[in-house]
Formats: structure tokens, C-alpha cells, sequence
């Protein structure tokens, strides 16, 4: 019986909701739905959704000590208010200790966090609208964190799909999986209409929205007979993110007596911003960034995931609020570090990228749930 562990039931359709304290988790195999509200939800129940072979049943840490085991394959979510509904045929309260025997990790899984993101051009393969909702779909019900789009216009394989209307039509058919352009180079944008394209997306995906900023590849720029000056482009990206925060604020940018104003009620959504690293200069937009996304080459010019310890000499050079979130990618990924000590070096996203992969390949890879995509070449 749950007894006095119950603070109080709702009712959500057919199914009762419970709503229960950090610490207050009962055992009952009737249980078929919980409400776990506690602190910081949404990060402490992200390794339900994370589960990989090597690391058994998904273990989700509900509080310092507590943990929930759930069978993956009866997992669903939905949003509710101010909290995460996993739908569970059964809920388990295991102690601390006994984690390394019932979810087949170490007492230190418990405060890992990493989140997985499929990471797509926005061209080629993926340059499909109707199988980029599929891949998203397929994404989702497999346990992927997120579904991020590149924001390209000069490429060499063609067709191409706008990111936002891609984007757009992701979130429609998706209710779980974080979305975002990954990244957007203000510079080449009217900042107004980027905005307003980001609150609409925010708006039609809350909570899962998530804004990635940058200046973007010279080739988008030259090749339609614009300027590509870092300098130029690093103004407009500054000024355009500070617009970006002020309408997403619901704020009137026009004269007083001619107002523009987007929302009646502010939206609120992280902003990654990224540069290419080593770099003398900080990256433009970090100061009004909430987590950073860093493109690094290797000694041999290719595009790699930077160290563990070059993750840490990153962090400690940006303002507090931009180290709120570290996504990290790259094209070859050998595997040289685990991915625990990333992890450990706070990195709180690892993007898998898909480019190159055909259809064939890219929905396996999307229904085979999140995971690491290591490649020698």
C-alpha cells in the first residue's frame, strides 16, 4: 500500500497520477504512473532514457541515495505541469549500495548526467523534411535526448531543407526530444525574424528548445556576395543575440510611439553559443550564452572531440552562466576518452553526427537508441 507515502493523486485520463516527495517512493506493483518532483527532474530522470547495453536496466537517481529501476521497455513519457510522467508497470526504491547489482553500474552512475543528441546537416541525406520527422520519431521512442539540425545554404549535396521549418515540423510530431538549430549564424540573419522564428519554435516545443549561435561558414556568406569579416559578422551576432533576448523577453523594441513587441508573456530558452577552438579571443555571443557548443580541429586539420582536459581549460575561461551547458561534437571520434570522464569534465551533451549516413543508416541509427557513434575514418 502507499499509505502515507502518497502526498496527493491526480487524475491524468484514465490512469491516476501520483505525486510523491523526493524521499516519499513506495513500492506497488499497481503503480502506473508517477510524478517525480524533485528539484531538478529533468536531469536526474534523463539516464531512463539513456540506457545502453553496457550499463544494464536505466537507473534513475529520484534524490541523494534513492534510485528507481524501470524496464525500458514499458517507458513513455508525457509533460505535465511542473513535473515528468514515466508511465511504469512497477516502481522499486533501491538503496544507494545496491545500484552496482541492480542497475549494473557503479554507485557513481548516480550523478551522471549526459545527454545524447542526433546531430544532422540540414542538407543531403537529411535534406528531407518528411524523413527528418521520422528520424525524430524514431529518435524519441528510442531514448534520444535530443534532435539537432545544422543551418547550412552553401553545400555540395543537394537538397537542402530549411532548419526552422525542418525543426518545426519535428516538434509537432514529437513530445519529448529537445530540438534546436545547431548553429544559427546571426550575422547572416535578420535578427527580428530569427527571433521570431525562435519564440514561435519555443513556443511550439516548450521546454525543449534550445538556441545555438554562431558566425557561421564564410561559404554561406561569399558565395551569395556578402562580406564574411569575422569582425563584421562578430558585431552582428552580438547585437542580433541581444535583440533575440529582448523580444524572446516579451519587451517592446520599437519608439515609444511606434511599438514592437512580439509576446504578451515572455519566453524563455537556453542559448549555446559556439567558435572554433584553440582561440585567442573569447567566443562571440558567450556572454549571453547559457551553455557553449566548441568546434575543435586536430593537429591534422580535421574536426575532432576535443580532450577531456581541453574541455576543462574551455570551461574555465567562460563566464559562469555560459558553463550551463557543454555540447561537444566531432566528425572523427575514435574514442579515445570515456565517456564518464567527459562527463567529469562537465561536458552534459555528446552530439552523434550523422553526416554521410544514408536513409538506410540513419534510421537504424536513430532507432537504436542513444549511444556513441565512434569512427577511425
Amino acid at each position: 500500500m502507499l499509505g502515507q507515502q502518497l502526498e496527493h493523486v491526480r487524475e491524468l485520463g484514465e490512469a491516476p497520477c501520483l505525486l510523491l516527495r523526493e524521499r516519499e517512493l513506495a513500492v506497488d506493483q499497481h503503480v502506473e504512473l508517477a510524478l517525480l518532483t524533485c528539484g531538478h527532474f529533468r536531469d536526474v530522470l534523463r539516464p531512463v532514457q539513456l540506457g545502453h547495453e553496457t550499463r544494464g536496466p536505466p537507473v534513475v537517481a529520484v534524490s541523494d541515495g534513492a534510485v528507481v529501476d524501470l524496464d525500458p521497455s514499458h517507458v513513455s513519457t508525457l509533460q505535465i505541469a511542473d513535473g515528468l510522467a514515466v508511465r511504469v508497470p512497477a516502481a522499486v526504491v533501491i538503496d544507494d549500495s545496491e545500484v552496482a547489482t541492480a542497475g549494473s553500474c557503479s554507485p557513481g552512475m548516480l550523478g551522471r548526467t549526459m545527454r545524447y543528441g542526433f546531430y544532422s546537416p540540414n542538407f543531403g541525406g537529411t535534406g528531407d523534411p518528411a524523413l527528418l520527422v521520422e528520424l525524430a520519431q524514431r529518435a524519441e521512442a528510442a531514448g534520444w535526448d535530443g534532435f539537432f539540425l545544422w543551418d547550412h545554404l552553401a553545400v555540395q549535396t543537394p537538397p537542402l531543407v530549411d532548419p526552422w521549418v525542418g525543426l518545426a515540423a519535428v516538434a509537432a510530431r514529437t513530445e519529448r526530444i529537445v530540438i534546436g538549430p545547431l548553429i544559427v549564424p546571426l550575422a547572416r540573419r535578420r535578427p527580428q525574424k530569427a527571433a521570431l522564428e525562435a519564440v514561435s519554435l519555443a513556443r511550439l516545443a516548450p521546454g525543449r528548445f534550445v538556441l545555438g549561435v554562431g558566425l557561421g561558414a564564410p561559404d554561406d556568406y561569399t558565395r551569395f556576395g556578402e562580406s564574411s569579416d569575422w569582425r563584421a559578422r562578430a558585431a552582428a551576432l552580438d547585437e542580433g543575440l541581444d535583440l533575440v533576448h529582448r523580444l524572446a523577453a516579451a519587451e517592446s523594441v520599437g519608439p515609444p510611439d511606434l511599438p514592437v513587441r512580439f509576446l504578451a508573456e515572455p519566453v524563455e530558452f537556453p542559448v549555446w553559443a559556439s567558435g572554433v577552438w584553440p582561440r585567442r579571443l573569447p567566443a562571440h555571443g558567450v556572454e549571453q550564452a547559457d551553455g557553449i557548443f566548441p568546434t575543435v580541429r586536430d593537429h591534422d586539420g580535421r574536426f575532432r572531440p576535443p580532450s577531456p582536459g581541453t574541455v576543462r581549460e574551455l570551461l574555465a575561461e567562460l563566464p559562469e552562466r555560459a558553463r550551463g551547458d557543454c555540447a561537444i561534437w566531432g566528425w572523427d571520434d575514435r574514442g579515445d576518452s570515456p565517456i564518464e570522464e567527459y562527463e567529469d569534465a562537465g561536458v552534459t551533451w555528446w552530439m552523434v553526427e550523422t553526416y554521410g549516413l544514408d536513409a538506410d543508416r540513419l534510421l537504424a541509427l536513430a532507432g537504436s537508441g542513444p549511444g556513441r557513434l565512434v569512427r577511425s575514418s
